[in-house]
């Protein structure tokens, strides 16, 4: 984008642009603005004393030249810190120069009337052009009206208070004419200087939120993307939950139906051959299928949800710890409040493959002693809590296989704003909460 002449002259169109690139400009160059107003009073109280010792005739009117403009320069140096300064900074550095140019007109009557020539400070009128247009970085439109002021001052000051109809008035006129010269030609490369200075600002700022735009768009489609990928895996694991429901039931009424029957009638063939027969292991090999029909009970029991459907899952909870007790020794306290025949089947079934995976964990890596354990029904929601004295962890750093706390997540978050709540610390045990909201 480029920069325009209207934009330079009188900002850019939209207000709230102009007014971020108000405060940028004030940002990168207010200290630049301080220490140049520190520079001016410096100058200006060492030419004083430059004057007093050329100029010891104007010593008073000198000094009263320079108090007023060096209080002047103090009183903006201050405002400088103010957030009015911030508000109005262009026209508080138009002023600034405005003053300084005052003050060197006002200089040069005074020399001009004590007989001295009214040509030799004028460079200084040169040097406040420059001084405000490079150092302070002043507005073109603001350095516009400074040079057109020095100028115009500059002339009115020659015109009525130096030049006069006497015999030197040719030399006076010839001398007025070139330092006019001189300063119009300054003020040109002082104005040159501002457009570009201004006009390179405004582009890196145009270039700056172009940038920034461009970043935000970015950062607001990686988001989105993400979002999007985030909802589709939490999809995917959905539905990869509910095949393997799905599997596990298939997979569980098999066993159930089909293998376990089997060993069943199996069992039942070998007690009536050890009636009949003399067979001194046949005992032993009873032993063993009870042995394997109790473990084809328990796989069914741990993988699938057809337990959860013959027996509802507060009596889910009670078998799967009974198998677990046998297997550990581990103390568990069971509390339940909540009638199986109210729960539906769905939140039946992530509250029980979460207290599944929980009580897993707990047995694998928590080194507990005492698990408790409430099923709790309220007005609004169905809590599942799971409290343990292990040696706990910390929360945002776990990671832990099968199904693992994110897809415990995911099952409890899937099922009407429902939310899974893991506190743990290292050495104090863990806290597992389940909501799930009706």
């Amino acid at each position: 984008m480029k920069i325009t002449w209207n934009e330079i002259l009188f900002g850019f169109g939209d207000k709230t642009i102009e007014t971020q690139f108000s405060e940028d400009y004030f940002d990168r160059f207010s200290y630049q603005i301080k220490i140049g107003l520190l520079i001016s009073i410096s100058i200006y109280l060492i030419f004083y004393f430059i004057d007093v010792w050329v100029f010891t005739a104007i010593e008073p009117q000198l000094l009263m030249n320079r108090i007023i403009v060096t209080t002047a320069f103090a009183l903006l140096f201050l405002i400088s810190f103010t957030g009015f300064f911030k508000k109005n900074m262009q026209l508080l550095i138009l002023l600034f120069g405005i003053i300084a140019t005052l003050g060197i007109l006002w200089k040069l009557n005074l020399l001009h009337k004590n007989g001295f020539d009214f040509s030799f400070f004028f460079p200084g009128l040169i040097l406040i052009s420059a001084i405000v247009s490079f150092y302070m970085r002043i507005r073109f439109l603001y350095a516009t009206l400074l040079n057109v002021f020095i100028i115009a001052a500059y002339t009115a000051t020659f015109v009525f208070f130096i030049y006069t109809f006497q015999d030197s008035a040719a030399l006076l006129l010839q001398t007025f004419v070139n330092s006019l010269f001189f300063l119009v030609c300054s003020s040109f490369l002082c104005l040159f200087a501002s457009y570009y200075l201004e006009k390179e600002s405004r582009q890196a700022f145009v270039v700056q939120i172009e940038i920034e735009d461009i970043n935000t768009n970015l950062e607001s489609i990686v988001r989105q993307r993400t979002s999007d990928l985030e909802i589709e895996k939490r999809k995917n694991i959905s539905m990869l939950i509910d095949g393997q429901e799905r599997e596990s039931s298939r997979v569980a009424r098999e066993l159930h139906d089909g293998i376990n029957s089997q060993l069943a009638l199996l069992k039942f063939d070998l007690e009536q051959q050890s009636k009949i027969g003399n067979y001194s292991n046949m005992p032993k090999t009873i032993d063993n299928l009870l042995k394997i029909n109790n473990d084809v009970r328990n796989i069914a029991h741990q993988h699938s949800s057809w337990t959860l459907q013959k027996h509802g899952l507060s009596e889910a909870l009670r078998l799967y710890l009974s198998n677990i007790i046998a297997q550990t020794s581990l103390e568990f306290k069971l509390h339940l409040n909540a009638h199986d025949g109210q729960i539906p089947e769905k939140v039946a079934v992530a509250l029980y493959r979460v207290f599944q995976e929980a009580i897993n964990n707990i047995i694998k890596h928590a080194d507990a002693s005492e698990v408790e354990i409430q099923l709790i029904k309220t007005d609004d929601a169905y809590n599942l809590s799971i409290v343990d004295n292990g040696k706990g962890f910390v929360v945002n750093t776990h990671h832990n296989g099968g199904l693992g706390i994110e897809n415990m997540k995911i099952r409890i978050e899937q099922e009407n704003k429902g939310m899974l709540i893991i506190d743990s610390t290292p050495g104090q045990g863990t806290t597992l909460i389940a909501n799930i909201r009706i």
